[in-house]
């Protein structure tokens, strides 16, 4: 018959983790040997107590209550519950904890199985398990009850465990088992213990632990087995194995306790290597380290006695201050008596400074603050002191080492600043323009009256960004995107966008946005106007209209040009034609008269022509830069001179002309210009030889080019009339002309981007310059 206080008692000191059996009350039936050996407690004040008065209460932890009295009452099994607590006996522990109820009598109410695993050092598990107390005897469960409960406690520790009958056959085994080693129940119970995983358990030195060292000694403890498995690697493990009598009819049971140390075994290799090399050079490394010592002793010194700011170190209630340097708000010492933060700082801020001070003490953290000092010569300064706890291994406070900076200057700028916000206040609210004050992050602070009166806003409703009133997001979105850009290069912006108003009407307002910068070019604050531009745009829209009409009008006049040439000049060809023929017909017949009679129609006819031509030209002349590209003026010169040689042939005009250089334009439009200059110049010729030079020179970024004669000039009379369509600048019959020529000239400079203009004084010439870009 199975004994169930033996079998028990031996599951209890194979498993190493520490494990507590509870009632439904929380009071402690029975604990392993583990769970007193971890924990430090006795048997006598752990049996029969609540599970909370553990320790004088150092088992009431939240995390535990609420695993036992929220958690498990809802589930029968919780698996893995990690908690971490600190024992006044063993100091801080990290824990596993694994529960399950089990009803060991029907209508009894369930006990509770609590395996606790200590997770802190992974390297340690516990060995062996305390033996069953009696108690659990008392339970009386039957053998398939025990069976079960048996396996419950099985499954329920986190190391793989095995059960072997006396032919080391496998009986049972774990849940770990199966989950560690990768097998199923199915390949694994009855099955050899050597024959596992197609014999890969057949290992030599576990065959000496079961065969030979086993059968002499019924517990055996930390035996190490390393063994290359085929499915889950190289593993080195740790043994521990109980042998029961009289189980289940059989002269005995094995249990065997595998717990894998190969991570740990790793590690303890490491930190022997580790370990080695650290004693061959503790010797170096502490010579190094007394010479670097000294040596860093008197850079510290060194710089703590160059530095601007004040360096100190205090003593942990900061009741004295040694090793103090500083400028001229604070005492050049050694060593500063006890009442020095009295003697030091401001008596208005003392309060203020020893609060965060015992403050900083109590919590062993950090102590920032910004206060008032008094000063070596009787004066008061502003000071920002930092100061860190120096703490030893037990925590507690070694002493403070602290830093303290003059910032005297900089709390004046920002007083400074403070009554300027003051005068701008009063005089952005004087002005016409909305206007706003912002921080140096750019988040506007303060808005003027007039901003309220056109929004019709509060305060509050305008508080943060104030761009509310942006109605179109991609407008938000880069009004933002300039703003932030803005605050990272402190440069000025200005930026169109819609405001609405208080009226329900959008309007277009110009935002000028500027920063006010410290000495060292820190920006400080932001300062910002929006101007009502409205009506200025919709001028802008009219103009845009009426250079739209213009543009349409001048394509108009294009086509009309060119068909009124069209249609003009075939009856005045054929009024020169017949004329001529008809002053042929009758050669001989007519008289004087009226051959001059005929010679004026021709000659009318011509000069009609002429004019409809130079209309044409000049209506064409619509579009800047059109087909601009890059040609030698040069050349274009010359082609135009040869087109002109009958008038200079005629007129024996004389043309000198320096080498032109390249330049972009419409090589036709140019040769015009050329050619009206020329022509110009050759027809308002004096009584001596005219004589042309053109030539231009380099201005940067443009060419002037000028076309020179030693003509009879123009007359003061028609100075402001020069460029004019259909303007004769003489009235003497010699010097013909439509008076277009100049006009379409200025109209192709102009659309290139360029500018004409002439220098002249009456019998001294004429000089015309224009400018073409580079």
């Amino acid at each position: 018959m199975f004994i169930q206080e033996d079998y028990f008692k031996n599951i209890f000191n194979t498993v190493r983790d520490a494990i507590l059996i509870l009632d439904e009350n929380m009071s402690v039936l029975s604990a392993n040997r583990s769970f007193f050996k971890i924990f430090k407690v006795e048997s006598a004040n752990t049996i029969g107590s609540l599970l909370y008065d553990l320790g004088n209460g150092q088992w009431n932890i939240p995390n535990l209550r609420v695993l036992l009295e929220d958690i498990l009452t809802k589930n029968d099994t919780v698996d893995d519950y990690e908690i971490e607590h600190k024992f006044e006996s063993i100091g801080q522990k990290t824990m596993l904890l694994n529960a399950c109820k089990i009803i060991v009598k029907k209508n009894d109410p369930p006990i509770i199985l609590l395996a606790i695993e200590d997770i802190t050092e992974r390297g340690e598990i516990e060995k062996g398990l305390e033996k069953a107390r009696k108690e659990l005897a008392a339970t009386k469960i039957s053998e398939d009850a025990a069976r079960e409960y048996a396996e419950s406690i099985i499954n329920t520790v986190r190391e793989p465990l095995i059960a072997l009958d006396q032919d080391l056959r496998v009986v049972s085994a774990s849940r770990s088992f199966y989950e560690v080693f990768k097998v199923t129940p199915k390949e694994t119970v009855g099955q050899l213990i050597y024959d596992l995983g197609n014999k890969q358990w057949n290992i030599p030195k576990l065959r000496e632990l079961l065969e030979t060292i086993l059968p002499e000694k019924a517990t055996f403890d930390n035996y190490e087995v390393e063994h290359e498995f085929s499915t889950i690697g190289s593993r080195i493990m740790l043994l521990n194995a109980r042998q029961i009598k009289r189980v289940w009819g059989k002269e005995r049971i094995i249990l065997l306790a595998i717990e894998d140390i190969t991570e740990r075994k790793k590690l303890e290799q490491k930190i022997n290597q580790y370990s080695k090399e650290l004693e061959r050079s503790n010797v170096e490394l502490s010579k190094l380290a007394d010479e670097a010592l000294r040596k860093s002793e008197e850079r510290f010194r060194a710089l703590v006695t160059a530095s601007s700011d004040v360096v100190y170190r205090m003593s942990p209630d900061w009741r004295e201050m040694h090793h103090l340097r500083g400028r001229d708000f604070i005492p050049d010492t050694e060593t500063a008596d006890s009442n020095w933060l009295q003697k030091y700082i401001h008596p208005g801020d003392q309060p203020h400074v020893m609060a965060v001070i015992n403050e900083a003490i109590r919590t062993k953290s950090i102590f920032e603050l910004e206060h008032r000092v008094l000063r070596v010569d009787g004066s008061v300064g502003w000071t920002f002191s930092r100061a860190i706890p120096l703490l030893d291994a037990n925590g507690e406070i070694v002493e403070w080492f602290g830093a303290a900076s003059d910032v005297t200057e900089r709390k004046q700028a920002e007083e400074t600043l403070r009554e300027t916000e003051e005068q701008f206040r009063a005089l952005a609210n004087s002005i016409p323009n909305l206007a706003w004050w912002a921080n140096s992050d750019g988040y506007i602070t303060w808005y003027n009256r007039r901003w309220y009166e056109y929004t019709g806003t509060t305060p509050e409703q305008m508080e943060g960004w104030g761009w509310q009133s942006v109605h179109d997001p991609k407008m938000l979105q880069k009004v933002l995107e300039r703003w932030k850009a803005s605050i990272a290069t402190g440069e000025p912006f200005d930026m169109e966008f819609p405001l609405l108003g208080a009226d329900g009407v959008f309007r277009t307002f110009l935002t000028r946005v500027m920063p006010l910068k410290d000495s060292v070019g820190q920006v400080l604050r932001w300062f910002g106007t929006n101007t009502d531009i409205s009506v200025m745009k919709q001028a802008e829209e009219r103009l845009m209209s009426v250079l739209a009409d213009l543009e349409r009008s001048n394509k108009e006049l294009e086509q009309f040009a060119y068909v009124a040439s069209h249609d003009l000049q075939e009856p005045l060809r054929m009024i020169s034609s017949y004329t001529q023929l008809l002053a042929q017909r009758y050669e001989g017949q007519l008289d004087e008269k009226a051959h001059k009679y005929i010679d004026y129609a021709v000659d009318g006819a011509v000069r009609m022509q002429g004019l409809i031509n130079d209309l044409l030209a000049y209506s064409r002349v619509n579009t800047q830069g059109k087909s601009l590209e890059t040609v030698d003026s040069h050349s274009v010169l010359g082609t135009t001179l040869r087109n002109l040689a009958v008038d200079i042939e005629e007129n024996r005009a004389i043309v000198i002309n320096d080498d032109l250089p390249i330049v972009r334009a419409d090589a036709t439009q140019l040769s015009q210009v050329f050619q009206n200059l020329i022509s110009n110049s050759i027809k308002f010729r004096g009584a001596d030889l005219p004589r042309i030079n053109i030539s231009a020179r380099d201005v940067g970024h443009e060419w002037i080019f000028s076309v020179q004669d030693n003509g009879i000039g123009i007359e003061a009379k028609y100075v402001d009339k020069v460029f004019v369509i259909f303007q004769r600048l003489h009235t003497r019959k010699e010097y013909p002309g439509t008076g277009i020529g100049l006009a379409i000239c200025k109209r192709i400079v102009e659309r290139h981007g360029g500018r004409i203009w002439y220098e002249s004084e009456p019998g001294k010439g004429v000089t015309f310059y224009f400018t073409l870009q580079k």
